[in-house]
């Protein structure tokens, strides 16, 4: 569907090339993907049993957004002071 919507870009081909980079993974590739980002983002909890894909989706969206909005306050800040207070 991106492929076809890209046919009237003068950047098709650079997307094209982009999209055809990434291989399609197989549903327990997806599984072990979904596995290792959250267990590297949520630390506390159980979130790699979440099997709905809406909920997925929701849950790195939240984190994204969250991270985004909190990211654009920041200055001067000892990022390793940060990065030891907030770990999940």
């Amino acid at each position: 569907m991106l492929k076809k919507s890209f046919e009237d870009y003068s950047i098709k081909k650079d997307l094209i090339n982009f999209l055809n980079s990434y291989s399609i993974l197989t549903d327990d590739e997806m599984e072990e993907s979904w596995k290792e980002a959250v267990s590297n983002v949520f630390k506390k909890e159980d979130y790699y049993k979440i099997t709905d894909h809406a909920v997925r989706v929701t849950l790195c969206k939240t984190h994204f957004r969250a991270f985004r909005i909190s990211s654009s306050y920041i200055r001067d800040i000892d990022l390793e002071r940060f990065n030891h207070d907030f770990q999940l």
